[in-house]
């Protein structure tokens, strides 16, 4: 759904804004415009960059001021002052507060419904432009595609992708995708882009996680119409007793190890694997790797002997 410009219509006399709201209905076509009872209401709407305020600087509970968080976030907003003295607005704080157009009463109403037309003609065609991005087409075409795609189909990588792959094409897509480049678009563009990045994250969660890989890959041999990982499955450890490792750096020891039993030299072996024990106290996997490299490098000495 495309996100649609709205108008905002706050002030402090019901008059004021009957009249505001009656005389942009009639100038102003399929724009919807609501008029606000006070600022509570303005914080409790879930305001997006295409919407438009229409405030005064008389409000029924609070300074104009205070709405500045949110006028700040939407497309523009337009002060109108009916005060007078001292306390009326001036076109100089208007500025000073980013206001898109400043009037102080009386007025005529041509002014304020050019000034209306010309914001909402602005923002639909930056709306335009944003939905015609290169970016954020495939943001899009990418969303569509989202629940059809099993996690290999995400990265685009075959079932039986190296690790190396699959980490590279999580890399492309968490940077091609993150929310951050897409703040200051719509808000249907930045929940799309937050939704595409928690998707990526869970998909590699599971291919990245030696365990539930494999029970994935069997979930999609049995039903592959299933994409998505259940991750109330428990996960056995004896397939890949290596996973029970926490330590990424531990890991990386035991891997060393691994590849030293498999040249032979033993005694490096046991030097990391006990440096990874210390570590990790108590894991079974590394004490039992380590016995069996000890039991081999015991082996070469008697050979010698």
């Amino acid at each position: 759904m495309k996100t649609q410009t709205r108008i905002m219509i706050l002030m402090k006399e019901e008059k004021h804004s009957a009249s505001v709201k009656s005389l942009l209905g009639s100038k102003v076509e399929d724009v919807p415009i609501a008029v606000l009872k006070n600022t509570k209401q303005l914080f409790q709407i879930a305001v997006t960059s295409k919407d438009i305020l229409v405030i005064s600087d008389e409000l029924p509970d609070d300074s104009w001021v205070a709405t500045m968080p949110v006028a700040r976030k939407i497309g523009g907003f337009i002060l109108i002052s009916f005060q007078q003295g001292v306390e009326a607005v001036s076109q100089e704080i208007a500025d000073k507060y980013g206001a898109s157009a400043f009037f102080k009463a009386p007025f005529k109403s041509d002014e304020l419904t050019s000034a209306l037309t010309s914001l909402v003609d602005k923002l639909n065609i930056s709306r335009a432009v944003e939905e015609n991005t290169p970016i954020l087409q495939e943001l899009t075409e990418y969303y569509t595609a989202l629940d059809r795609r099993n996690y290999y189909e995400l990265f685009f990588v075959r079932k039986g992708a190296a690790a190396a792959d699959i980490k590279r094409g999580y890399v492309t897509l968490a940077r091609k995708f993150h929310p951050d480049k897409f703040r200051t678009n719509s808000e249907e563009s930045q929940k799309t882009a937050y939704d595409i990045t928690k998707r990526i994250n869970e998909a590699y969660a599971v291919l990245n996680h030696p365990n539930r890989r494999v029970v994935y890959d069997k979930q999609l041999h049995d039903s592959p119409d299933k994409k998505r990982f259940d991750f109330h499955v428990k996960v056995s450890y004896s397939d890949n007793p290596e996973d029970t490792i926490k330590n990424l750096n531990v890991r990386k020891m035991v891997t060393l190890a691994q590849e030293a039993i498999e040249l032979k030299e033993y005694k490096q072996a046991i030097t990391q694997l006990k440096m990874a024990g210390s570590i990790e106290k108590g894991n079974t996997y590394i004490e039992d790797l380590l016995k069996e490299a000890q039991e081999k490098y015991d082996n070469t000495l008697h050979l010698v002997d």
